[in-house]
């Protein structure tokens, strides 16, 4: 029995765990989990500035050091609507959260962008 009660505290202190923290948007590139070089990091942060001086999509990136447990859809959707990405009217944003303690990725993609790359595509 004793199980059962440590099985069901677990499960409801689950639920009532506040979420992680979303990361301000301080750059193309939020690197929490300190995956990436410097180099690699610059980079990476001037292939996203080419896509968005072109005009194609706004892209950033969040390497996140972990969820707390909330599912990545849940976190990369909350991640994508604090980050507002995308300009105005054409709602051109894309948001890749990366968890490598996880090995899990996810792109929230904008609405703007769907045609392009639809959810479809993006989920693989």
């Amino acid at each position: 029995m004793k199980w059962i009660a440590a099985l069901l505290l677990a499960a409801v202190s689950h639920v009532w765990a506040a979420p992680v923290e979303v990361p301000a948007a301080t750059d193309l590139i939020v690197d929490q989990a300190h995956a990436l070089t410097d180099d690699a990091r610059a980079v990476l942060r001037l292939r996203l500035k080419t896509i968005q001086d072109s005009g194609r999509a706004q892209v950033a990136i969040l390497i996140s050091s972990g969820t707390a447990g909330e599912p990545l859809t849940d976190y990369s959707l909350r991640v994508a609507e604090a980050w507002q990405l995308g300009r105005a009217g054409r709602d051109d944003g894309l948001l890749v959260v990366v968890v490598p303690s996880q090995r899990v990725a996810r792109i929230e993609v904008g609405y703007g962008l769907e045609g392009e790359i639809p959810d479809a595509l993006a989920s693989q």
